[in-house]
């Protein structure tokens, strides 16, 4: 873990990644939690658990949608970190491989409680879209070719919409601050549909 720690703060230097983004400080929450013991983890662990099976269960709409109700539970209302740490860390899991909302997930468990939240915040994300989707598509191959299901998964797709404009609504105020930045909003927002076909 420390080795991945040191490649990335190299290739912010060398790389001048992140103009604006703290790659140290995201770097630093995972070394600190490499090298550091923390006694209050196991204290936060179910709160993390909870709040990240409640998310997984309970969350419609895709990566985007999943982020702003994030953002709303850990950096609104619970106030884990701030904004700008937040999109530090949006920043950070959009330049890397993989599921950003999953990524962000086990690293907002890894702030609030250690190695104990990182692994209940990610598997627990994780777990429950995972038991929907092996029942959908039980469902789907054995009532799929049936007129009024077709329906029902038509109806489905305008409110993914929704959600996702708004999750991208609230987010992008914060994150695009000045008149260059919110040029490209209305931009965003026409290319939408167009990504959910």
């Amino acid at each position: 873990m420390q080795l991945i720690v040191v490649c990335l703060v190299v290739a912010h230097d060398l790389m001048g990644w992140g103009h604006g983004f703290s790659w140290h400080r995201l770097c630093g929450d995972i070394a600190h939690h490499c090298c550091c013991r923390h006694r209050y983890g196991a204290r936060k662990s179910p709160e993390v658990a909870l709040l990240f099976l409640r998310l997984g269960a309970t969350s419609f709409g895709g990566p985007t949608a999943y982020i702003g109700l994030m953002h709303h539970e850990v950096v609104v209302r619970r106030k884990w970190i701030d904004d700008q740490r937040f999109l530090d860390l949006m920043s950070a899991t959009m330049s890397l491989p993989g599921p950003n909302a999953t990524e962000i997930a086990s690293h907002l468990g890894l702030i609030r409680a250690g190695w104990r939240g990182l692994i209940a915040a990610g598997g627990l994300f994780i777990l429950p879209g995972m038991a929907a989707i092996l029942a959908v598509a039980w469902a789907y191959v054995r009532y799929g070719s049936l007129p009024e299901v077709a329906w029902v998964l038509y109806g489905v797709k305008p409110a993914v919409i929704a959600i996702i404009v708004q999750a991208v609504w609230s987010l992008g105020r914060k994150g695009l601050k000045g008149p260059p930045h919110r040029c490209g909003r209305p931009i965003s927002l026409i290319a939408l549909p167009d990504r959910l076909r």
